[in-house]
């Protein structure tokens, strides 16, 4: 456990009474003990660490509901750009699963773990301190990983039933043959093995991949695998047009209520996407008090927009996600907010105030931790001290303004978690290390992909 350490801050995000907005408080310092925040006052305390920022702000450190860490290095400036298929979202069949997959066969099990450190490393030096993050069990070097760099990280191996072999020649999904529940008791081995607890910096969650590669059966094993386990559910729910019209085809209703009928449309679950559920799929997403993950650059990139302003609009609980190939959730947030501003032609929607709320105690409480999330006395350390004195982003009129609309990662000046100072900007040499084996890494991959034909 990290010893003492004092924050002195321009600005605070303080968080005084749940369910009331946070507000700023200035000239403060925050000092941090044993893993959680112990006083928030004036004077400087005597402490054994002080950090202090030009223009320190500090607010609780981002929450990434949805990532895929490995494939940031893996997939970054291969998918940018492409030609459009007939269906956009097809790229996630066509070349995201099968070169991802391509990945687990070709690569030594420390290069997978080389390049999940990568992506880790990018989350963390852009002020995020919890991550959940989905990969193929093969990737079992995730903690080791997360370990090294510091970061509070759910690791969710996949669980399905039916994998998805590439695409058909009218452009829909192939898959394979029904592996039953092998997945999900392997998951669930890998819990036993790594899971640190409720309040451990390292948990195991159940993933089950999306609703078209996962049957009915396996989805209602894993609502009582993940009861019995105590444990959070992260699946992919809607993000795709083939997605929807399979769950349709096969059960005669929307995936969201598929999740329903096997009990884990819950406050449990985070469904990442749900870009094509309807507005009455998102309601059965509400009223069971599950989060949606709102990842609006990934669809960017290929042309698609997704309002963070429909999530809210119909009920539903909204956390921020990085999705899959650049790691940063201020551009996250920012696109978010963009989005809704033009589809619904207001200024005042999805403020800034709003965004970082659902990048962080929204994130927090979808996994359960109330303690994270928010700057509070007796709440867990886990900060990201920003800070505000680059040109690009003086005067400071509101610091929450400034961060969530002009701010980037170079901005950042330190990030905590339980308390220990796990990245300041005197302390990243870790990456000139990794560097070499990330891109032989990629690189490996890229040929390999290109040798069985797969367009890259």
């Amino acid at each position: 456990m990290a010893g003492t350490v004092a924050v002195r801050a321009k600005w605070v995000l303080l968080h005084e009474q749940e369910g009331a907005q946070p507000r700023l408080v200035e000239d403060r310092y925050v000092l941090v003990e044993g893993g959680r925040i112990r006083a928030i006052e004036p004077t400087r305390p005597q402490t054994d660490v002080v950090l202090e920022p030009m223009a320190g702000l500090v607010i609780p450190g981002f929450i990434n509901l949805h990532a895929h860490s490995l494939n940031a290095p893996l997939f970054r400036g291969i998918i940018d750009d492409l030609t459009p298929l007939p269906r956009a979202e097809n790229l996630i069949y066509r070349l995201l699963m099968p070169v991802g997959q391509l990945a687990m066969d070709v690569l030594a099990p420390e290069q997978l773990e080389a390049l999940v450190e990568w992506g880790l490393r990018e989350e963390l030096v852009g002020g995020t301190t919890t991550v959940l993050d989905m990969w193929r069990p093969e990737q079992e070097g995730f903690f080791a990983a997360a370990r090294r760099v510091g970061i509070r990280a759910y690791g969710a191996p996949y669980i399905r039933s039916r994998p998805i072999l590439g695409i058909d020649d009218a452009g829909e999904p192939r898959f394979g043959a029904d592996e039953g529940r092998r997945s999900l008791d392997a998951a669930v081995e890998l819990f036993r093995r790594h899971d640190q607890g409720p309040r451990g910096r390292l948990r195991v969650a159940l993933a089950p991949h999306a609703t078209d590669t996962c049957s009915a059966e396996l989805l209602a094993d894993v609502a009582a695998a993940a009861h019995d386990l105590d444990t959070a559910v992260t699946v992919h729910l809607g993000q795709s047009r083939s997605e929807c019209a399979a769950v349709e085809g096969r059960h005669g209703i929307g995936p969201a209520s598929l999740l329903a009928s096997v009990g884990l449309a819950t406050p449990r679950t985070i469904a990442a996407h749900c870009l094509y559920l309807d507005d009455a799929q998102l309601q059965t997403l509400a009223s069971g008090g599950a989060t949606v993950a709102h990842c609006p650059l990934t669809y960017a990139r290929a042309g698609i927009s997704v309002t963070a302003d429909r999530f809210w609009r119909n009920g539903v609980a909204m956390g921020i996600g990085t999705d899959a190939y650049a790691m940063d959730m201020l551009a996250e947030m920012r696109m978010a907010g963009f989005f809704s501003k033009l589809a619904t032609g207001r200024s005042d929607t999805a403020t800034a105030w709003s965004l970082l709320d659902a990048a962080t105690r929204v994130g927090a409480d979808a996994l359960g931790r109330p303690d994270l999330g928010r700057i509070a006395v007796g709440a867990t350390a886990d900060l990201a001290v920003f800070d505000l004195s680059g040109y690009h982003l003086e005067p400071v009129i509101d610091p929450v303004k400034s961060l969530v609309w002009y701010a980037n990662a170079g901005d950042l000046h330190s990030v905590l978690v339980d308390g220990e100072v796990v990245h300041s900007r005197e302390q990243d040499a870790a990456a000139s290390g990794l560097r070499s084996s990330v891109a032989e890494a990629a690189d490996a991959v890229l040929a390999a992909a290109r040798s069985r034909g797969i367009a890259v």
